[in-house]
């Protein structure tokens, strides 16, 4: 949905907002990703 926003949002401060819930989304999903390895890995 923060994507949607990106794309198509006109206010700035709505779109900052977007801005910063994907870069939290990603960094949550690579530390499940690294976390999910260092199990496979054992």
């Amino acid at each position: 949905m923060a994507k949607i926003v990106l794309e198509h949002g006109k206010d700035e401060q709505t779109r900052r907002l977007a801005m910063d819930i994907i870069r939290d989304q990603e960094r949550e999903i690579e530390q499940v990703r690294a976390w999910v390895a260092a199990r496979k890995a054992q």
